[in-house]
């Protein structure tokens, strides 16, 4: 099996463990709740790739965008987010020396679609004390995307497998701010190479390597909020009206 394959079977394995814990537990943690969550979010990326290794956010960059989520309990979540990430490197921040000594700076902008797996370490929710739920919650995040970005070739679109966390915070029953910090792998290592200019970017050292293990990558540092709708009511919120009785006549 070759390391492309291992590692893509690993993410499926850990996704289904997630999925196939999430529905058992279900049962025990549903309540009248918000299915859906709906919002925004912003913040700082950080290039990973052949001249930006030297350590997170040396150089800086902004990403915004959309996120939905389908709350399946208080503890899991699929979550789903439409991004614009821009990404800078710099040759400063290279830890190595390329062939014939070349240098360069770039600045790319890389369109994102993913969806992820979210564990809440506590239960989440302001209400149902009874249920142990608590307003706030750190959680874990993995899954899988594409993206899309201009090289020297024309658009590119890859794979990307991401991992993560963050903390969720209820402000009131509808609202959530929550912050989080999201690794980004990208089967491709021409996130560097927008143009004929960086074109050496893409594969430096001209050497064969899997597009997952040695491919590009950022780092995305956000803030954001959403909405909450969609009433979920479980069997034992509902409340069954008793039936009329009607008095007996006599004649």
């Amino acid at each position: 099996m070759t390391k492309k394959k291992l590692i893509a079977k690993r993410i499926a394995l850990v996704l289904t463990f997630i999925f196939a814990v999430a529905g058992w537990s279900g049962s025990k943690l549903q309540a009248q709740e918000f299915l859906y969550e709906f919002g925004a979010k912003g913040g700082l990326t950080h290039y990973a790739g052949d001249i930006g290794r030297r350590g997170p956010f040396v150089s800086p960059s902004a990403g915004i965008g959309a996120e939905m989520r389908y709350n399946i309990n208080f503890r899991f979540a699929l979550s789903a987010e439409l991004s614009l990430y821009n990404l800078k490197g710099q040759f400063k921040n290279a830890d190595n020396i390329f062939p014939e000594r070349k240098q360069g700076n770039f600045s790319n902008a890389f369109y994102f679609l993913g969806v992820m797996g979210e564990y809440n370490f506590l239960p989440l929710s302001d209400k149902y004390k009874y249920l142990q739920t608590s307003p706030w919650s750190p959680y874990l995040a993995i899954g899988l995307g594409a993206g899309a970005t201009k090289t020297y070739k024309g658009t590119r679109v890859a794979p990307v497998w991401q991992i993560g966390g963050g903390i969720k915070y209820k402000l009131s029953e509808k609202w959530t701010l929550q912050a989080s910090w999201i690794y980004h792998g990208v089967a491709s290592d021409a996130l560097d190479a927008p143009d004929e200019e960086h074109r050496w970017l893409d594969n430096p050292y001209n050497i064969s390597q899997s597009s997952i293990s040695k491919g590009d990558g950022f780092g995305a540092l956000t803030f954001g909020f959403t909405y909450s709708f969609g009433n979920r009511y479980s069997d034992c919120t509902k409340v069954k009206k008793a039936p009329k009785f009607k008095p007996l006549k006599f004649k």
